[in-house]
Order: structure tokens, then sequence, then C-alpha cells
């Protein structure tokens, strides 16, 4: 089910940059989602995040407002937190934009009955699982006050590599951004300054690269994957090189402050020990890869 989730993810993300985009610029917006870690950890972490994502890119390409509060009920009932750290660092964003007299890419207040949105899926789902008895601890506060101790200690012996969680080879986009914007410095704050604010996470999450995946997901995609002025600027100048940057660059899965690669190596010995009896290789044990 979760894999279906993430095919209709990808194919959905796909499919509105082709429609939105011309030919060149489709291919660059697709090259850049390639690239961000997004794409590939709603493969290699198949979960219920595939859903979330797939909440989330509705909400941003929803053009009915009351289209878009329902979503963000649904995303509020799916992954409260993700999505509220999510919307609200794009909602600051939207808000820099504003003050500095930059056009926001989306209005603040559509923004606004998001986060609303989002709040009545929680309280809904409180009242769910109020009415069938079940009893909860506090959430994500008590799994932070438990495991505290154990996360500061992985942050400052490793916490470097979870910076690279946080956009991965997105950074390089970054850096380009920041180089088109250099005449005018003040123009990148509306990414700067979110991105800034959800550096704590890397310190406060055990699985840096999925978390962080997808709560900068409404941010890259509204100032990257669908702008259509910082597109062309990227395809212009920059889309070959990143081309191949991107392909040469190991692809890292950041997960306890330690640095993972490709799991393929694990399919295959897998398939083989399936099909043939080969290797020894536990059928089923989620964590295994990581060892």
């Amino acid at each position: 089910m979760h894999l279906c989730f993430t095919l209709v993810f990808l194919g959905s993300a796909a499919w509105v940059m082709l429609k939105r985009f011309d030919e060149n610029l489709a291919r660059t917006s697709l090259l850049i989602f390639a690239a961000l870690p997004v794409a590939s950890t709603s493969l290699y972490w198949v979960s219920a995040d595939s859903l979330t994502l797939l909440i989330i890119l509705l909400i941003l390409i929803v053009r009915n407002e009351w289209l878009a509060i329902a979503a963000a009920i649904a995303l509020g009932l799916q992954s409260f937190e993700q999505g509220l750290v999510a919307f609200g660092a794009l909602t600051i964003s939207m808000l820099i934009a504003d003050r500095i007299g930059q056009t926001p890419l989306v209005s603040p207040r559509r923004l606004i009955y998001i986060l609303i949105g989002l709040v009545i899926g929680r309280l809904a789902l409180m009242l769910i699982f109020s009415t069938v008895g079940l009893g909860l601890n506090s959430g994500r506060a008590y799994w932070l006050n438990k495991n505290l101790p154990e996360l500061t200690q992985q942050f400052l012996l490793n916490g470097s590599v979870g910076f690279w969680a946080l956009l991965g080879t997105g950074w390089i986009v970054l850096g380009f951004q920041i180089w088109i914007s250099k005449e005018r410095l003040p123009a990148i704050s509306p990414v700067l300054i979110p991105l800034i604010l959800l550096v704590p996470l890397i310190w406060l999450t055990q699985d840096q690269t999925r978390v962080l995946a997808v709560v900068t997901f409404p941010l890259v995609a509204t100032w990257w994957l669908f702008n259509q002025e910082f597109l062309t600027s990227f395809y212009r100048f920059f889309a070959k090189k990143f081309l191949w940057i991107w392909l040469v660059i190991p692809w890292i899965f950041v997960w306890k402050q330690e640095m993972h690669g490709t799991v393929i190596g694990y399919d295959v010995q897998l398939a083989l020990h399936q099909l043939f009896g080969w290797f020894s290789v536990p059928s089923y044990l989620p964590t295994w890869p990581f060892s």
C-alpha cells in the first residue's frame, strides 16, 4: 500500500511539472526533483511518509481553497507535526517575501487556512482516539523527552553529516540561487531564513534525511520545482553541469547522524537468496541493510 502511494506521489509530481512547463523547464524541474532527498527517500524508506508527501503535493497544486483546506485536514490526521513544520516554514517564507517587496508565490492567507486545517485534522484525530478509548502517551513531546540525551550525544559526535540531510544535493541548487541573487542578497532570505529555522531538526530527530525531506518539500517545491523564473535561470546557466554533478556525487541517506548508501546490493542479495538460496540474508528485517 505504501509503495502504491510512493508511485502515485512520484508520478503526480512528474505529471505536474510536465503540464506546467515547456519541455526544457519540465526536464530541469524533474532533474532538481530527482536530486532532492524527497524523491529518493520516498523509495528508499517506503512508509507512511509516501501518503504524507502525496497530501502535501495535493495541497500545493490544487487551486480551490476548500480542496486545499480539506487536504490540510487529511494531513493533520495523517502527520500533524510534519505538516505543521512544513507549512509553517512555507508561511514564514511567504511572509518574508511580502515584507521585502517580493510577490509571494503562495498567498499567506491561503497558508493560514491550511494551518487551520492542520489543527482541525489533529483535533479530529484526538477525538477519534478518545471516542474509541485508545490511551496514548504524550506523543512527540514524550518521545523527545525520553530520547533527548541519545539524540544530543549523536549530534555532538557526528552532527556535521546531519546538515547534508537538510537538502542533500539540493545544497548545490541553493548555492546557485544565492549566486544569481548575489547583487540583491535580501532576495534569497525567504528561502534561507526558513531553512535556518529548520536546522534544529538535525538535532531533534533520529532519521534526519527522512524527516527533513518531508518538512522541506513545500519550501523547495514552491521556490524551485514550480517556480518558472528560477527554472529558466537554472536551465540557462547550470542544468547540464548540475546533471553531471548529481551523477558523480554518491547518494547518501543520514539516519542517527550516520551516513548510509544505496541498498541495491541488499536487494540483489535478497533476490538471489530467495531464488537460489545463495547468501545468508534475512528474508524480512527492515534494519538489516542499515547495519
